[in-house]
């Protein structure tokens, strides 16, 4: 992890202290750490397979330190690679394709989207999160 942070930051890797990630195995899941922030990947705290649910596992509480020595219950670098490469994405919607990933619809919407009324748009926006997410955008339901 300290690796990951020094190559995107720029700081030398002796400045940031000795940061120790757990190894964990299992399943992979979604987890807190702490009360806003939602991580996906594997962490000894455990992990949920809803994103709803992730509030049961907070990581954070499992966080120690020793002196200039931080230990995480889980692997950083993986939880951050995760979260770039969005592996976290099929286990939103399990067996679902994302509507708006199918390249025709896209070019379908982008072509008459400048005469569509705005409140169409974005109902039709919506409806292609819903698809996409609907346990995050649950809420967004009329």
């Amino acid at each position: 992890m300290i690796q990951s942070l020094s190559d995107y930051y720029r700081v030398p890797s002796d400045l940031l202290g000795r940061v120790f990630a757990a190894r964990p195995s299992g399943e992979f899941g979604f987890f807190r750490f702490g009360p806003e922030t939602i991580c996906y990947g594997q962490s000894t705290s455990g992990v949920s397979a809803k994103v709803e649910n992730s509030g049961l596992y907070d990581a954070s509480k499992s966080v120690r330190t020793s002196e200039s020595e931080l230990h995480l219950p889980f692997e950083a670098t993986s939880v951050i690679e995760g979260l770039r490469r969005e592996h976290y994405e099929a286990s939103l919607a399990p067996g679902r394709q994302k509507v708006v990933t199918q390249e025709w619809i896209l070019k379908a919407y982008y072509f008459v989207r400048g005469i569509l009324p705005t409140a169409l748009r974005r109902r039709m926006q919506g409806v292609a999160l819903l698809a996409d997410t609907p346990a995050v955008h649950a809420g967004l339901e009329e």
